[in-house]
């Protein structure tokens, strides 16, 4: 009569043991799926804010030629070496209202946005490297609140900072 309990109770033991395996793997799955584990960049991985090249709005807007002068548009995008073949925008106080029809959104003058692997979007400025959405806040990116704009016609929000995230996220269409 034991013999077919103990028979009954490895049998038991090896499904559990099977399943908490199978659930294991499918854990670590989703640890790599989801960035956790692969190779990305963090944090500790950037640049410091203070290593980024600074470029005036003027500099960088204004092409002046023998008697004339050209505007050029308020955003540069190129790819950052720092950051590999990483799409960025670097964008304005001075122009963004006129260029993007809305309020800037920050109390820095000028901002690089950075879109990394699993749409973690930073935005480096002369105060330091900062999350511009949960994802990147999730990556271990200090939050954006020090130098979000608060709404002076709205107590106690912000100024919408979706248009900073838009003018990066279309340079991918």
């Amino acid at each position: 009569m034991s013999r077919g309990y103990g028979a009954k109770f490895k049998k038991a033991l090896k499904r559990i043991l099977y399943g908490i395996l199978i659930a294991a793997g499918a854990f670590l799955a989703l640890l790599i799926l989801f960035g956790i584990l692969a190779d990305d960049p963090t944090p500790s991985d950037t640049v410091p804010a203070d290593n980024v090249p600074a470029a005036s709005p003027q500099a960088a807007n204004t092409v002046t030629a023998p008697d004339t002068e050209f505007e050029e548009p308020a955003t540069t995008t190129q790819q950052d070496p720092e950051d590999g073949n990483r799409t960025r925008i670097t964008v304005y106080e001075e122009t963004f209202e006129e260029e993007y029809g809305e309020e800037w959104p920050l109390t820095v003058p000028e901002a690089t946005l950075v879109l990394l692997p699993f749409s973690v979007i930073i935005a480096r400025t002369e105060q330091g490297v900062f999350a511009m959405n949960g994802t990147a806040q999730n990556h271990g990116y200090a939050p954006i609140d020090p130098i979000w704009r608060d709404n002076p016609d709205i107590p106690g929000t912000k100024i919408n900072i979706g248009p900073l995230r838009d003018a990066l996220m279309d340079l991918q269409d």
